[in-house]
């Protein structure tokens, strides 16, 4: 398991970190707790060159053109190191908190989801998504604002559980080799 001290070390700002992530879904699903697929779907994410440490407001105005965007405070989690980690206020869980954007062509996000620990088919992830899974959405009206209104082009942020990283650091090929061992 990785520590707040390992997802420090890697530099403020950094990027071309890579990640594996093995995570329930569960908090993804249509009442969750009486689902079918409750406790026994999840998500592993091989995530390359990814930017961790990165203060979310500097890296929205870097693309915006009157500077001047605020975040919000965090809603439900408080930051144990700013801008790395993040606790949940209810579960004392603690998160990693990345930073990209889907126009930039260097961060890629491959993924596949396991049922009992067995890999599914596209055709039947897509079934599951479409019957269970809540929709989000990811537009930030609050960045257009700003002046960053193209989607791909605005800042996403994404909070993975420190405890579902099975691979953090530089290395794409160790951070390959654990994802295949997940998918495999």
């Amino acid at each position: 398991m990785y520590t707040i001290s390992d997802v420090t070390s890697l530099g403020k700002g950094k990027l071309g970190i890579n990640l594996v992530v093995l995570s329930s879904c569960d908090n993804k699903l249509n009442a969750a707790g009486k689902c079918f697929y409750a406790g026994r779907l999840q998500k592993a994410t091989l995530v390359t060159n990814v930017r961790v440490g990165c203060e979310y407001a500097n890296f929205v105005n870097a693309k915006s053109d009157n500077k001047d965007f605020v975040s919000a405070p965090l809603k439900g989690f408080e930051w144990v190191v700013y801008p790395f980690v993040k606790r949940a206020v209810k579960s004392g869980k603690e998160y990693l908190s990345v930073n990209y954007r889907e126009c930039d062509v260097r961060t890629k996000f491959e993924s596949v989801y396991l049922l009992d620990g067995q890999v599914l088919s596209s055709d039947d992830v897509k079934t599951i998504k479409s019957a269970y899974f809540y929709k989000s959405g990811s537009y930030s009206a609050k960045q257009a604002a700003a002046g960053v209104s193209n989607e791909q082009e605005q800042t996403k942020v994404l909070s993975y559980a420190l405890t579902d990283i099975l691979y953090m650091g530089t290395s794409l090929a160790d951070a390959r080799e654990e994802y295949n061992k997940v998918v495999k």
